[in-house]
């Protein structure tokens, strides 16, 4: 017989979320995991990555997609 380990889920925190990017995708709870493994505080640092990669992202595509994406972008 095979025992499986239970997953534990990776150290961190849950706290509220206050960036922008991801707030149109909460559900209304506005509460995240915060993953500090590897030497990741994530937050701030997180939500600039995302946001630049985003307008780094959105600038090339070519329609319909960019006007799909900007809709989704965060206000």
């Amino acid at each position: 017989m095979t025992l499986i380990k239970p997953l534990l889920p990776p150290p961190g925190y849950c706290a509220p979320y206050n960036g922008k990017v991801c707030k149109n995708y909460l559900n209304g709870t506005g509460l995240v995991w915060f993953n500090i493994s590897h030497d990741n505080p994530g937050g701030w640092l997180n939500e600039q990555i995302t946001a630049g990669l985003w307008d780094e992202m959105v600038v090339n595509l070519k329609e319909p997609c960019r006007s799909a994406a900007e809709v989704r972008k965060y206000n």
